[in-house]
């Protein structure tokens, strides 16, 4: 079961986890691993030095960052989008000139020079993945087609929760660097079905 708790102080929450370690601990003792999802380090050295100071141990805690902790419920194969894959994913593309090319990606080209400037690239990068209009991103199962003899290997994406104006931007430029090949094409996605969107 998940616990939430929320508060706009932090010693509130921390004596409400401290009193839900309690009462988990009450049958099996510090045996039984609890889990804490935490967003750094610091946070989880915190709680640590509280839950000392207020039950004489902190044994036995794994603390996990929300990533770790969400991949855990996946199934094995899938993935989470986040903002760092988006920003290496565009790293990636601006640094190699990928699917750059129209007029609608000539300010991107004149901004990020030729050859492009490596300051350039990480700066828009990190405001692009920044500013992503978030929605609910998962990696379904590898795709393959077959073009001029060559495998061409993609995935099946599920996007969902976009805002209108970033659902109607993602399907008019489409996603993915082969686009001119086939890819990139959307169906609707149910629950319980796969989306073709490689």
């Amino acid at each position: 079961m998940i616990n939430l708790r929320y508060s706009n102080r932090m010693e509130a929450l921390l004596d409400a986890l401290a009193e839900a370690v309690r009462e988990e601990r009450a049958g099996p003792g510090a045996w039984k691993t609890i889990r804490v999802v935490v967003p750094n380090l610091a946070t989880a050295r915190r709680i640590e030095d509280h839950l000392v100071a207020r039950l004489g141990l902190a044994a036995n805690l794994e603390f996990l960052f929300l990533d770790k902790f969400l991949r855990s419920f996946l199934p094995e194969g899938t993935g989470l989008i986040d903002r760092p894959a988006i920003q290496g994913a565009l790293l990636r593309r601006f640094q190699r000139g990928d699917g750059l090319d129209g007029e609608v990606f000539a300010p991107v080209r004149r901004y990020l020079g030729a050859p492009p400037d490596p300051q350039r690239v990480a700066q828009l990068a990190f405001r692009l993945a920044r500013d992503f209009p978030w929605g609910t991103f998962r990696i379904l199962r590898p795709r393959t087609i077959r073009m001029e003899g060559r495998q061409l290997l993609g995935f099946e994406l599920a996007v969902r929760n976009l805002a209108p104006q970033a659902s109607l931007l993602l399907q008019s430029q489409g996603l993915g660097g082969r686009r001119a090949l086939g890819c990139g094409l959307f169906v609707p996605f149910a629950a319980g079905a796969r989306s073709k969107a490689g």
